[in-house]
């Protein structure tokens, strides 16, 4: 029953995945072609295949695959000229395409000879560039197509020690060597490819709960100029760390909202966002409370807010738990088995297939706690929208008729996603008058809301301000759309540069203050010693 019902959704999946691309402002920057229609995507471990839930992230419709590149395991000794040892990603680099799925290929781990760690700062920058060139000739072509190339996974870490140095980046405390490295490895990937697109290597950027994330990083490398030597800014939020971030902004648009104010007050130009690894456990240690409800609810608010805030890359982390994982993240568990999230990913992107965003919704009518956004799908009005406390809210919307999804949910489960009509005056219209208005009552839990066919738009709808979603288009192949980006002109790739790291480098003003308590937990994440969230 389930591999029939996974055959027919992965045949479902690959007929949608035929999706042009076009030139997309946001408010944050543009770059050409940037980003692609479609945002969502899942993180796997270390391959691409049935192990990591390749049909059920297919099935599911993603679009993306974040996958490492390990350099210390294709280059494993210097050599003139260098012998690389590719077949291993050549395998699981060409078993994406053909599943037509995209990647974003995060370069990290140096090779014993490169470096004094395996995640940090180099002898000599110049050995990644070639490296870091030699990948892109390589993938950008078909069948592979690679378009999106992160440098390290949270630079951001200072520590080195035991499982720190397996994170996938120890810059911390080198932030003008690590912008010293883009100036190097930048022109090198555009040389390659000048169609490539360069994210900053995601920061962890969390001042309590941590002790290991140097919040003044990204400060430091753009005060050492590394501003121009990257195309988009990229970073990684969960959702326990949300008590960070809530008083500049709601949840991740806190954390979104203080990147930005690093880059302006560096002078950097409006770069367009990323953010790598967006999560919420459903499991972890009995103390802290996780389940599978909050995780499912954080699927669909954090996707939503993520696309409200003109993210244009959304991964989801992570697409299996690993057996060894304390919290578990996974849409899949580590035997396969699809979990709460994962139903309520494949529901959401199948909602938001061929959506348009238009923006929060209807702000004058907002009660206490409501929090509701406004897409726009085949000319129909789609709305998300929840209470953001533990009670329960008023939505009033301008239709006589609407499609309501909802679910029942117990104390940690919830059944899926059930469709209700809805008609003005009657049966769950909360006020149960007809005037042309129906008043719908919104729980913490995630409702949809669509216009029912033959409903007059209301005049007070907001013009289109964001993100466009992927409109499917059927086709018979499953070879991968290439992402088509603008081709830079000469002028717009810096030469490399190498400067000595000068005395005295002023210290950043943080943006919250930090006050770093507590050690990160093994096994995993780096993680908080007390829940925060349900």
């Amino acid at each position: 029953m389930r591999r029939s019902y996974l055959l027919a959704s992965i045949l479902t999946a690959v007929l949608l995945m035929s999706w042009g691309l076009g030139q997309i402002s946001w408010g944050q920057g543009s770059l050409p072609n940037w980003p692609p229609v479609s945002p969502f995507g899942v993180d796997m471990r270390s391959t691409i295949d049935e192990s990591q839930g390749l049909s059920y992230a297919v099935s599911a419709g993603a679009r993306w695959v974040r996958i490492k590149l390990s350099w210390d395991n294709v280059e494993l000794a210097r050599s003139n000229p260098p012998q690389y040892q590719w077949s291993f990603y050549d395998t699981i680099f060409r078993r994406a395409a053909e599943a037509g799925l995209q990647l974003v290929v995060t370069i990290r781990d140096n090779p014993s000879w490169a470096a004094a760690t395996r995640c940090g700062p180099l002898y000599n920058p110049n050995d990644l560039a070639r490296f870091a060139r030699a990948a892109v000739e390589r993938y950008s072509q078909p069948p592979y197509n690679i378009k999106v190339w992160e440098l390290y996974n949270e630079p951001d870490n200072m520590r080195t020690d035991g499982w720190f140095e397996n994170l996938g980046g120890c810059w911390g405390n080198a932030g003008r060597a690590y912008a010293d490295m883009l100036k190097v490895v930048y022109p090198a990937i555009k040389q390659a490819d000048p169609q490539a697109i360069v994210l900053i290597g995601a920061l962890g950027y969390e001042f309590r709960y941590v002790d290991h994330l140097n919040m003044n990083f990204l400060d430091d490398v753009l005060r050492a100029g590394g501003g121009p030597y990257f195309d988009v800014m990229n970073f990684h939020y969960f959702h326990e760390y949300h008590a960070n971030w809530d008083p500049i902004k709601q949840d991740l648009l806190g954390k979104l909202e203080s990147l930005k104010r690093v880059l302006t007050r560096n002078g950097v130009q409006a770069k367009p966002f990323v953010i790598t690894e967006l999560g919420h456990p459903y499991a972890g240690p009995p103390a802290e409370g996780y389940t599978p409800k909050g995780n499912s609810r954080y699927v669909i608010q954090g996707n939503v807010r993520a696309i409200a805030g003109g993210v244009g890359i959304i991964i989801w982390y992570q697409m299996v738990d690993g057996p060894e994982d304390v919290r578990l993240y996974g849409l899949l568990n580590a035997g396969l088995v699809p979990q709460a999230g994962y139903d309520v990913y494949r529901f959401l992107i199948g909602k938001l297939n061929g959506a348009a965003y238009i923006g929060p919704y209807q702000k004058s009518t907002y009660g206490y706690g409501l929090e509701a956004y406004q897409f726009r799908k085949n000319g129909e009005d789609l709305i998300i929208g929840w209470c953001q406390h533990d009670g329960s809210v008023d939505m009033i919307i301008e239709w006589t008729q609407a499609l309501v999804w909802r679910r029942e949910c117990g104390d940690t489960t919830c059944a899926p996603y059930v469709q209700s009509l809805v008609e003005d005056g009657g049966e769950g219209d909360k006020d149960g008058k007809r005037d042309g208005k129906i008043k719908l009552w919104l729980t913490s839990d995630p409702v949809f809301v669509e216009r029912a066919s033959g409903t007059p738009t209301p005049t007070h709808t907001p013009t289109v301000t964001g993100t466009i979603l992927p409109s499917p288009t059927p086709t018979a192949t499953r070879t991968p759309t290439t992402i088509a980006t603008a081709t830079p002109t000469a002028t717009s790739t810096p030469t490399a540069t190498l400067t000595a790291a000068p005395s005295g480098t002023p210290t950043a003003t943080m943006d919250p203050d930090p006050t770093p308590t507590g050690t990160p937990a093994a096994g995993g994440r780096l993680w908080l010693p007390l829940i925060l969230a349900p």
